[in-house]
C-alpha cells in the first residue's frame, strides 16, 4: 500500500489552505511519521512556513518542467522541522509552470513523483487557490483531497466548486482520488454569522465537514517562527494541534481501508502499484534547472498608454510640465482646475523614476510626456 498523497486544495484565496497543510505535516511529525510537503503554490507560503535548512537546488517548477519519471526525488531538500519533514519547494518562478506543456500534461507531478510513496508515510500536495494546471498535477497525482474553506457568504460554493473538480479528476483517469474531507478554516465560534455557515456547510456536505479549525494567534505566531504548530508553547497551539491530529486521523483512516480493500483483493499490505509506471526505469540525466528559473512573471505592457485620466477619474491627473523646448520638468504643477481636461498636482517626480521613462521613451520610440504621465497616474493609484 502506498503512502496516502494528499492534495490540500481551496479555489479561493486567503482561507489559510497552507495552514492546513502545515498542520497536517505537524501532526505527522508528531506521532513520528515521515512527511514529504510539495508546494505547488508559486507564492511559496508552504516553503516559508517550512524553514528549510538551506536553500535548494531546486524547485517544483524545475520538477514540472522535466516530467521525467521519479525525478522529483533529486528535488528533495531537508526544512527547519526536522529529518521527520522534506521538501520539494516552490519558487516563483513556477507560474510558468500554470499552462499544459509535453505530453499528458495533466500527470507530470504523478511521474515526478514516482518512488516517493516507498519513502514517507504521507506526501502532502500544498495547491494553488486556483483550479489551473498546477493544482490539476496534484488532483491527478493525489489519492485523496482535503478542501479547505471559511464559514462566510461564499463557503458551500467554493467548497462544491472544489468538490466538483475533484469529481472531475476522478472521472478523467484518477478513479482512486476521493474527498477525504472539508475543512473550515479560520472560524470564530462566537460569531453567529459563522455558526450559521458551518450549519450550512454540514447541511450540503454531511459527515465529510470536518470539526473547525479556530482562528487562533498560535497559529500565525508558529508559522512566523517557521516552527510546527506542536511545537509552539501555548494552549491555543495546543488546541489547534489536537484539531490537526483528528485531520491527520480521519486521513491515516482513509488510507486504512485502502489497505484492508488491498488486503481483500490479494495484493497484500506490501503491495505497490505502479500506475502503469516501469518499476525499475532507466538511468536518466540528472535534473537541471528550468531555463526561466528565477524569471517573474510581468504583466504585459499596453500597446499604448493614454496620457490623459477621464473626467470621473477618482483622483486628479498627474502630469508633467513641459517647458521651453519641449522639455519635460521634474516637478508637476497644483493648481486649480480650470476649464481643461486636464487637472495637475504639484509633486517632485522620484529621479529613477524619470531615468526608466527616459530610457523606455527612447526604446519604443514613445512620447516621454506619456510615459512619466502613465508611470505617476500608476503611482497615484
Amino acid at each position: 500500500m502506498d503512502a496516502p498523497v494528499v492534495a490540500v486544495l481551496s479555489l479561493k484565496g486567503g482561507v489559510g489552505k497552507t495552514t492546513v497543510t502545515l498542520g497536517l505535516a505537524s501532526a505527522a511529525r508528531h506521532e513520528s511519521r515521515r512527511v514529504l510537503v510539495v508546494d505547488l503554490d508559486p507564492q511559496g507560503n508552504a516553503t516559508a512556513g517550512l524553514n528549510l535548512a538551506e536553500s535548494p537546488a531546486f524547485t517544483t517548477s524545475d520538477v514540472l518542467y522535466d516530467g521525467r519519471t521519479g525525478v522529483g526525488l533529486e528535488a528533495i531538500t531537508s526544512t527547519g522541522w526536522g529529518s521527520l519533514v522534506d521538501a520539494i519547494p516552490a519558487e516563483r518562478a513556477l507560474e510558468h509552470r500554470a499552462v499544459p506543456s509535453g505530453t499528458d500534461p495533466v500527470r507530470r507531478l504523478q511521474r515526478a513523483l514516482h518512488g516517493a510513496a516507498d519513502r514517507y508515510d504521507m506526501i502532502l500536495l500544498d495547491c494553488p487557490p486556483s483550479l489551473g494546471e498546477l493544482t490539476r498535477n496534484a488532483l491527478f497525482a493525489a489519492t485523496q483531497a482535503v478542501v479547505v474553506t471559511e464559514p462566510s457568504y461564499f463557503a458551500v460554493q467554493g467548497a462544491a466548486a472544489a468538490v466538483e473538480a475533484v469529481e472531475v479528476a476522478g472521472r478523467e483517469g484518477n478513479s482512486a482520488l476521493r474527498v477525504t474531507a472539508i475543512v473550515p478554516n479560520r472560524a470564530r465560534l462566537r460569531l453567529s454569522e459563522h455558526q450559521y455557515r458551518l450549519a450550512e456547510l454540514h447541511a450540503a456536505f454531511g459527515d465529510t465537514v470536518t470539526e473547525p479549525v479556530s482562528e487562533r494567534t498560535a497559529i500565525q505566531q508558529a508559522q512566523g517562527a517557521g516552527v510546527p504548530i506542536h511545537d509552539w508553547k501555548s494552549s491555543g497551539a495546543r488546541s489547534a494541534a489536537r484539531t490537526f491530529d483528528d485531520l491527520l486521523g480521519r486521513v491515516a483512516d482513509i488510507s486504512g481501508q485502502a489497505m484492508a480493500q488491498d488486503i481483500a483483493a490479494g495484493d497484500g499490505p506490501g503491495h505497490r502499484r505502479t500506475g502503469g509506471l516501469m518499476i525499475n526505469p532507466p538511468p536518466r540525466p540528472a535534473l537541471r534547472k528550468a531555463p526561466d528559473a528565477h524569471v517573474h512573471p510581468v504583466a504585459p505592457v499596453p500597446a499604448a498608454i493614454p496620457a490623459t485620466v477621464p473626467a470621473q477619474a477618482r483622483r486628479p491627473e498627474l502630469r508633467p510640465v513641459v517647458g521651453i523646448g519641449g522639455r519635460t520638468s521634474d516637478t508637476l504643477v497644483r493648481k486649480p482646475a480650470k476649464k481643461t481636461k486636464r487637472s495637475a498636482l504639484e509633486v517632485k517626480v522620484p529621479k529613477p523614476v524619470l531615468k526608466a521613462a527616459r530610457q523606455r521613451a527612447k526604446a519604443r520610440g514613445e512620447q516621454l510626456d506619456d510615459v512619466v504621465a502613465a508611470a505617476l497616474q500608476a503611482y497615484a493609484e
